[in-house]
């Protein structure tokens, strides 16, 4: 989501942009690649890990490159000593990780700056690398335009829409508590209905607890959705939920505010307390 909210930005003002993956080309490559152009860099034969920060470091190294962002990809990280001189750096720490912390430390002697997306991530970030330099820049999101408005569906009736969007992953999202909310929401007298938007590999076990939890009536797994539909769906429900056990500046409450959707996330300090005032905004 970043890359994409930045590569369209930099191509505005008339930058050239280009996107390189490196371990494999994962389910966005193609929703960014029909944004902006973007190349894949293969690795084959034995010695994989040797060998693909040597491919990624020679690619990078040739391909003419100003300003190199590196989105927690520990190939072009590993690399970094590579680039000429003149290449400027920067690595992106987007996720409240263990990994994502480590792999921006890498190399550090040789990026020139490095961008946390988020309060928590700069300050832990600084701490860890005290003789870089990091800053905090907070990702913005856009505003529904003014005719997204009016096809919003007149939510009357004692229904109550909630929405979750994003990947489906217990192991970030906790994705699993979703449908026991609900059970217990009906158990109160609750008139309750969940759509999932969204993908990832815990989907079948998630739909497997829907229907084991007798909740599958008032639950729509659409799957995955583009990007654009998010706006959409945000205007046409009350209520957002993301109960993840960790984050990094999560977009999609500042989206679902944006959309009059009440916000209802697990208090994460310096992720989600930014966005979300307890009774206020979430």
């Amino acid at each position: 989501m970043f890359l994409l909210r930045l590569c369209p930005h930099l191509r505005a003002r008339g930058h050239d942009v280009e996107v390189v993956t490196t371990e494999e080309r994962g389910e966005w490559f193609e929703r960014v690649a029909a944004r902006v152009p973007t190349v894949h860099v293969e690795t084959e034969g034995h010695f994989r890990r040797c060998r693909r920060p040597l491919r990624v470091g020679r690619f990078l190294a040739g391909a003419g490159y100003d300003m190199v962002f590196l989105n927690g990809d520990l190939p072009a990280q590993q690399s970094l000593t590579m680039l000429p001189d003149r290449v400027v750096a920067v690595p992106i720490i987007h996720s409240d990780r263990e990994t994502t912390y480590r792999i921006a430390a890498a190399n550090a002697d040789a990026w020139n700056l490095a961008v946390a997306v988020g309060p928590k991530l700069a300050q832990t970030a600084a701490a860890r690398l005290p003789h870089r330099p990091v800053v905090e820049i907070v990702t913005g999101v856009d505003l529904p335009e003014l005719t997204a408005w009016e096809t919003r569906s007149v939510m009357t009736g004692d229904e109550l829409r909630v929405l979750f969007v994003g990947r489906i992953v217990q192991g970030a999202k906790n994705v699993m508590l979703l449908p026991e909310v609900i059970r217990r929401c009906r158990a109160e007298g609750l008139n309750v209905r969940l759509t999932v938007a969204g993908d990832g590999e815990d989907r079948a076990a998630l739909a497997e607890s829907v229907h084991e939890l007798g909740v599958a009536e008032h639950v729509d797994l659409l799957g995955a959705v583009p990007p654009e539909a998010v706006y959409l769906l945000l205007l046409n429900h009350h209520a957002l939920m993301l109960p993840s056990f960790y984050e990094g500046l999560p977009l999609v409450l500042m989206e679902a505010q944006a959309c009059g959707c009440v916000p209802v996330a697990s208090r994460l300090p310096g992720i989600t307390t930014p966005i979300v005032e307890e009774g206020e905004t979430g």
